[in-house]
């Protein structure tokens, strides 16, 4: 197709919009759709950010969706997953997005997001603890935090199982603040691969998860489940970087986005109340997603962080014409 040629199809498909809120022909081509994916043109451009709240706003009071999932890790996520539900340990959206500390942390730790947090919050209020929308992180570069949240979990419910963990975590020592220098280490031999230990450690909690879950309560399935997705965490986290690390030693180059894509592909399932919900993700289809369950139809809405195009590789050309957003303190 020629450059003239695809310019004309991308007019005639364009739907402009007149205002940030003007959304109704956008939530009506949505329609019933089970996975709605998000991006922008730019990083840190303050109208993506509202426009997309707007939109995810709609999406959870007209079509009843009952997560979002965005590019982040899940620890800092899943405070503010926590606070929007109503947990009081944070005083306010800004205290709740303070795990945002890893570069850049602005992506999420500004007053756009905190803005629709609060909102968020205060709609979850209405509803039944077991209906609430969570706010979940999809990245895989809390290799630490991730390893810090098993065991804390751990230490709270089965001392000996924390024990067996701190075993396996010790393969990374010193290296679990910097996942890069693991990644080299392992490329060049200097240090052992964790990856048995890890995948034993992520065994195990799903083993243990099945044995329990009849006895558990909502609120403890929900926090096996959290533990669960950290384990998940530091597995393919440990996982890329030594990949990504072995691809630049052989090639000279690392597509940790693209490779990730490929390769990382998980069910999840989260024990909310008796009704329970399940999400699927993968690398392959978004970085970011929402979620609405219904019984036999689930449907998925997803929101990305950046364009689709620049995930798959590609360098489109992009204006940066937008205002950056607050960054929160």
């Amino acid at each position: 197709m020629t450059r003239a040629a695809l310019l004309r199809e991308i007019r005639a498909a364009a739907r402009p919009l007149a205002a940030l809120d003007d959304l109704d022909a956008l939530v009506a081509a949505i329609g019933d759709a089970r996975i709605v994916l998000m991006g922008e043109a730019t990083h840190g451009t303050a109208e993506f950010y509202r426009l997309r709240a707007l939109l995810t706003r709609r999406l959870i009071e007209e079509r009843h969706f009952d997560a979002v999932a965005v590019e982040a890790d899940w620890p800092a996520a899943m405070r503010a997953s926590r606070w929007v539900q109503g947990d009081e340990r944070d005083a306010g959206a800004i205290d709740a997005l303070g795990g945002f500390e890893r570069f850049p942390r602005w992506m999420w730790r500004n007053t756009e997001v905190a803005s629709w947090l609060a909102w968020l919050r205060v709609h979850n209020a209405m509803l039944p603890r077991t209906e609430r929308i969570g706010f979940f992180g999809l990245d895989l570069y809390s290799l630490r935090e991730s390893m810090d949240a098993v065991l804390r979990y751990l230490d709270a419910t089965d001392r000996e199982a924390a024990a067996r963990a701190r075993a396996r975590y010790a393969c990374f020592e010193d290296l679990a603040d910097d996942p890069q220098a693991y990644g080299h280490a392992v490329s060049f031999g200097l240090r052992p691969d964790c990856a048995q230990a890890v995948v034993e450690q992520l065994v195990e909690l799903c083993r243990e998860a099945g044995a329990r879950l009849a006895g558990e309560s909502a609120s403890a399935m929900d926090e096996r489940f959290y533990a669960q997705q950290n384990g998940r965490v530091v597995q393919g986290a440990s996982a890329i970087t030594a990949r990504c690390s072995a691809d630049a030693r052989i090639r000279g180059t690392c597509a940790t986005g693209t490779w990730a894509r490929r390769c990382v592909c998980s069910t999840v399932t989260s024990a909310s109340g008796a009704a329970g919900r399940r999400a699927s993700s993968c690398g392959r289809t978004t970085r970011t997603s929402a979620t609405r369950a219904r019984p036999r139809s689930r449907r998925t809405a997803s929101s990305t962080s950046g364009s689709s195009s620049a995930k798959a590789g590609r360098s489109p050309r992009a204006s940066c014409s937008g205002s950056p957003p607050t960054a929160a303190p």
